[in-house]
């Protein structure tokens, strides 16, 4: 035990309070080594952000990943494509690993932040290629560069 019964336990600051034996559970060998054994799968695929009380996860492996919180939480190996929130306090623990946070840089936010910045550096090529003429009742768009543009109305080459 971790305490007599009629002692208090917890952590105040997150909401983990009650009796000493609330918290008298001890995980098994087998639960923790899988716990161990999942930490580089979650350091690989997991990307986290703290986004005020709570934390955004996602797997971002087409593997399932188990996360072992005060409860399992699977994350299904859809690329990246779900977000889950849980409680921020769950990714603030220490054995959390911290690349989890850089992944969220580096493998969330760069890869949309590259893919927008091409979208305007196309749209800056593209406006400088295109000439417009307005005839009647219509516009009459020429591309002056050699090489086809894609239009950000349509997305079609010119």
């Amino acid at each position: 035990s971790i305490g007599s019964p009629d002692a208090e336990c917890g952590d105040v600051a997150h909401g983990q309070e009650g009796s000493c034996e609330k918290f008298n559970r001890w995980a098994s060998v087998q639960e923790t080594l899988a716990t161990r054994d999942s930490q580089p799968l979650v350091a690989a695929c997991v990307a986290a952000l703290l986004d005020g009380s709570k934390c955004r996860v996602r797997n971002l492996c087409s593997t399932t990943v188990r996360l072992t919180l005060d409860f399992t939480l699977w994350l299904p190996g859809d690329r990246g494509h779900s977000t889950f929130n849980i409680d921020r306090h769950y990714c603030e623990r220490p054995n959390w690993p911290t690349a989890v946070f850089d992944n969220w840089y580096t493998k969330v936010l760069l890869p949309r932040y590259q893919e927008e910045m091409e979208a305007w550096r196309a749209s800056v090529r593209a406006r400088g290629c295109l000439t417009m003429e307005a005839r009647v009742d219509s516009c009459y768009i020429q591309n002056r560069c050699p090489a086809p543009v894609a239009l950000p109305c349509t997305g079609r080459p010119v």
